[in-house]
């Protein structure tokens, strides 16, 4: 087995996986060669559990430590009997500079010019994968209230629920102010050209993509989550709307819409007091703090 091998080969010493097909690879790889110690990262707030194999993965004591993204992921692993002192919570984090120096309104005209926008409307962005838990037809619909505004919606990314959005787009009628463009290959110069970022999931992880359009200046607007609550100041770094009713979202976006300085000013402040916490530095220092304490 190549992970057996490797770690014979170079004396590895710990082993860190980062997906669910990596953990049980890695607690297979421990069973017949103990000599290393395995770390596994969790991402997704999905309830760990399933059938024989899930549950042997997330019971077994081969695994020395765990890394959590969010609070509430190391909440969930506690729930199935995780030790809180095997679990230490180290955000998912991003490049921000990149983002810090992207100059918006290039982008912003880069982005009209693509989609063919009006430069007078504003602009709406989401980019995830588009699936049910990420809530983008049930966000569409809360934007019919607020049709008489000038905006144009740019829904970034692929997968399996595309079909059913666009046949729900055609039946609501946005026409071409409702754009789905599929994978964007630069997703900071995507971010750093919209007015509005949304993201309606009704779970997430962490929700990653809201650090970089933070970073990016985009004013952002999000389900009111408790790991989103982590990454969201509201109402002085983004929006967090309530879920359960949708109409909460019609009235958020009405205001971002129609408030010019709220919006900017939300967008320039998520910028300006981006948590450290959330950069590369910080992520490779408790990652390696992490390391070194399992190594001693």
């Amino acid at each position: 087995m190549q992970i057996i091998y490797l770690c014979l080969r170079y004396k590895i010493a710990i082993v860190h996986a980062h997906s669910g097909k990596a953990h049980g690879l890695g607690l297979i790889a421990r069973t017949i060669y103990p000599k290393f110690q395995l770390v596994v990262h969790r991402r997704v707030d999905v309830p760990a559990h399933g059938n024989f194999f899930a549950h042997w993965k997330y019971n077994s004591k081969k695994v020395a430590h765990w890394i959590a993204i969010s609070h509430l992921i190391k909440k969930n692993l506690v729930a199935i009997g995780i030790p809180d002192q095997k679990i230490t919570v180290i955000p998912s984090a991003i490049a921000a500079q990149r983002y810090f120096d992207l100059e918006r309104d290039q982008l912003r005209s880069k982005l009209l010019k693509t989609y063919n926008i009006p430069h007078d409307a504003l602009i709406v962005g989401l980019a995830s994968r588009l699936s049910k838990e990420k809530n983008i037809g049930e966000f569409l619909t809360t934007l019919v209230p607020v049709a008489e505004f000038n905006f144009v919606i740019l829904i970034a990314g692929t997968g399996s629920e595309e079909l059913p959005l666009k046949q729900m787009a055609a039946r609501i009628g946005f026409g071409e102010r409702l754009q789905f463009i599929g994978f964007v290959a630069n997703v900071p110069e995507f971010l750093g050209g919209l007015d509005i970022f949304c993201l309606p999931s009704t779970s997430e992880g962490l929700g990653s993509v809201l650090l970089e359009a933070q970073a990016a200046g985009c004013a952002v607007a999000a389900s009111k989550l408790p790991a989103i609550g982590e990454v969201i100041d509201d109402g002085t770094t983004g929006v967090l709307v309530a879920t359960g009713q949708p109409s909460n979202w019609t009235v958020a976006m009405r205001k971002l819409m129609t408030e010019e300085d709220y919006r900017l000013t939300l967008g320039k402040s998520a910028r300006a007091q981006f948590p450290k916490r959330f950069t590369l530095g910080h992520l490779a220092e408790h990652t390696v703090a992490l390391y070194r304490g399992l190594a001693k």
